[in-house]
């Protein structure tokens, strides 16, 4: 059973919401819904959900604000908004996922299929992925990497505290591990860690840009299943 807590300012929102989620019975239960943001914290502290249906724009702060406080979260977060707006700041704040305003019921079908498949398997949060170096080996938390950039059977990982490391490894393997942390290959030479992207914006091409500025052109192959990814349809 996942446990689900929904946060929105709008009661009449969290009842539809209730009662779209009532029709997959036996998977989800609604533990606990909240109106504000003080009612929210104390509803996730009490009833430890697994998934948090969060609103974006509400009185007295925002779902980011919300989520700012619980940096050290364990439960998933699905943005619901009528704001098409907040794809690119809901992948930053480690969203699993974004739904529109008002909720269509088939979406949230394929959510809870996603929302089932991840918990059947989901990765461990302390994982490290092990780097073997030429004269060293190196464990590292899949949050702190930007992106790799391929170069043949080498990989340039680039990572938040400004490190880069060159293993002797190709870009495929890196991301058969890393695509369960949140990791999108977004051209053939780069594996982006969509947590640390920016921005997306297009300019003679479609492109992101990273947390250090990088910019990176987003392969026309890549285009349609990167913009289905991050929910920017």
């Amino acid at each position: 059973m996942i446990n689900v807590l929904i946060v929105d300012d709008e009661p009449a929102a969290i009842q539809g919401l209730s009662k779209l989620l009532e029709t997959f019975a036996g998977d989800i239960k609604v533990c606990a819904t909240a109106t504000d943001m003080q009612e929210a914290l104390r509803m996730a502290e009490l009833h430890k959900p697994d998934l948090v249906f969060l609103d974006i724009e509400m009185p007295g702060g925002n779902g980011f604000t919300l989520l700012d406080a619980l940096p050290d979260r364990k439960f998933l977060v699905v943005f619901v908004t009528a704001y098409a707006n907040y794809a690119i700041r809901a992948i930053r704040n480690r969203a699993f996922d974004y739904l529109l305003k008002p909720v269509d019921r088939d979406e949230l079908a394929a959510l809870v299929e996603k929302v089932k498949k991840h918990f059947s398997g989901q990765p461990a949060p302390n994982y490290k992925i092990r780097i073997s170096l030429k004269d060293s080996v190196l464990y590292a938390i899949p949050h702190e990497i930007l992106y790799i950039k391929g170069d043949g059977r080498y990989s340039h990982l680039f990572f938040t505290d400004g490190r880069c490391v060159s293993p002797a490894r190709n870009i495929k393997q890196f991301e058969g591990e890393l695509q369960p942390y949140g990791y999108f290959r977004i051209h053939k030479s780069y594996l982006v860690n969509c947590a640390h992207i920016v921005r997306f914006f297009q300019k003679e091409g479609s492109f992101v840009e990273m947390k250090d500025g990088m910019k990176i052109e987003i392969s026309r192959r890549k285009k349609a299943d990167f913009m289905e990814y991050v929910n920017l349809r």
